[in-house]
């Protein structure tokens, strides 16, 4: 090997450790970033400045302890807005013209809307909001319903307002061009209190109701409302004689945003409105044919014929004839109950008839074939039709 290239590879071997050198220093400059820094002392501490948010809370669509006939806002679409905020034309019935006036009814309320044309027939109401005939509902501002035939007798004891949208509500939903109307709820209140109204007039008009609400623990985070209506009133027409009205609402937290609808998770209320009388049309038909047959049946069983196709006897002792006479004859009047509760006095006593004749149909071609379970059918009917007539009284 020749003195030359040992003399280069002695100056090589000191060019690579110069040049890994060189390498870790920068590793060690890129890598000093990513190194944990210490906290800094408590007193240099950075603190943030304060941040303040303003915002209003939406307005109240409640009025009833307001005293007032204006209201705050209303509820014709999904929230809360004033009436300067809807491009369209609003009337409010609040809960305090609704006591003012005597507004009971439904009715009520639209004869003293504005812009409302009522349109009465024998069997139902019509209202038209410039020439169209408001056919949608709303409860509380949710889902726009159709109204349905005996709406105008619905109470306003259960409600906080009565509102109406003329014209086309397409901007909140419902397309109809007459108007939708909005029902709003009394909500539960914290302060208990209790309220009962009694009144009479002319043409045996009698009303009760009372209304209560409260808290119902300690801290008042949990409450509650009942309201009760029974309204009896004499007309030409018995279609609506008689009303009654439970509007129980089941305790809610009163926090929560209060959107209770017939039925719905937080509210159950139940408008009854009778067919005709006091009494839907398909209870009276139950009733009075039930009541028909056990009378018949009971007619039957003291028959000298019958009585010993069902009891094995030849004679009925004279108690027993008495009594299942005297029962039967008895259920057979009551068969005139149910009818004129539900198609009043002059179409139920026809009714009646026919429900007679309906029994003594069924009793004879019982006692042609199985006279036993004619008996046994008819003592049912009998416990049945009267236990019936005492739930739909009450």
């Amino acid at each position: 090997m020749s003195a030359r290239s040992l003399q280069s590879r002695r100056h090589a071997v000191p060019g690579r450790l110069h040049a890994c050198a060189l390498a870790a220093a920068l590793l060690f400059v890129l890598a000093e970033p990513a190194w944990a820094q210490s906290a800094p002392p408590a007193g240099d501490a950075a603190v943030l400045g304060e941040v303040t948010v303003t915002e209003q809370s939406a307005p109240s669509v409640y009025n009833e302890a307001r005293d007032s006939y204006v209201p705050k806002a209303v509820e014709v679409g999904k929230v809360a807005q004033t009436l300067r905020e809807i491009p369209q034309s609003v009337t409010v019935v609040t809960r305090q013209r609704m006591d003012d006036q005597a507004l009971r009814t439904l009715d009520d309320v639209m004869q003293q809307t504005t812009g409302v044309t009522r349109e009465e027939t024998w069997l139902d109401t019509t209202y038209l909001s410039r020439g169209l005939q408001i056919t949608n509902i709303r409860y509380d501002g949710g889902a726009a319903g159709s109204t349905r035939s005996g709406s105008r007798s619905l109470d306003m004891a259960q409600f906080d307002s009565v509102s109406l949208l003329r014209g086309a509500d397409g901007l909140f939903g419902a397309g109809e061009a007459g108007g939708v109307i909005n029902f709003t709820y009394k909500r539960a209140l914290a302060q208990r209190q209790m309220q009962v109204l009694m009144s009479g007039g002319t043409l045996n008009n009698y009303r009760a109701e009372i209304d209560g609400t409260g808290a119902l623990n300690a801290e008042g985070s949990l409450r509650g409302r009942f309201v009760a209506v029974h309204h009896d009133r004499s007309e030409m027409a018995d279609r609506y004689r008689g009303r009654r009205c439970r509007a129980p609402v089941v305790p809610c937290p009163c926090g929560a945003i209060q959107t209770q609808r017939p039925g719905g998770p937080q509210g159950h209320r139940i408008h009854r409105t009778a067919g005709v009388g006091r009494m839907s049309m398909w209870q009276a038909s139950v009733i009075a044919g039930l009541l028909a047959l056990g009378g018949m049946a009971a007619l039957a069983c003291a028959m000298d014929r019958h009585y010993p196709q069902w009891s094995g006897q030849d004679e009925i002792p004279l108690p027993l004839c008495v009594l299942l006479r005297g029962g039967g004859l008895l259920l057979l009047a009551s068969v005139w109950v149910p009818c004129v509760l539900g198609w009043g006095a002059s179409v139920g006593t026809v009714a009646a008839l026919g429900f007679w004749s309906l029994g003594a149909l069924l009793t004879a071609g019982g006692m042609s074939w199985s006279p036993a379970w004619t008996v046994r059918a008819g003592a049912t009917a009998a416990l049945l039709g009267a236990a019936g007539c005492v739930l739909a009284w009450l």
